[in-house]
């Protein structure tokens, strides 16, 4: 099961800001896909390919800690 989605940081918001509408619908598109179904976004935009592969190591980590959390708890049936 994926961990369905994405927590918009301030410092991509900051980033982005020389971006188009387009090119930030793309990237924030890009980010959630990533996050929830493992899709590799490809941009247009060099601006947003790097902030995809600064939040990509953020992404893999939380769904990674996700994951474990999921698993212990069917493991356990327990709350959290």
């Amino acid at each position: 099961m994926a961990n369905l989605g994405y927590i918009l940081k301030e410092s991509v918001m900051s980033a982005s800001k020389t971006m188009t509408d387009k090119e930030f619908r793309d990237l924030v598109t890009g980010l959630f896909n990533y996050s929830a179904y493992g899709e590799i976004p490809q941009f247009d935009s060099a601006l947003a390919n790097a902030i995809f592969e600064m939040e990509k190591p953020a992404i893999d980590y939380n769904l990674k800690k996700w994951q474990e959390r999921s698993t212990l708890y069917d493991r356990n049936n327990n709350d959290w």
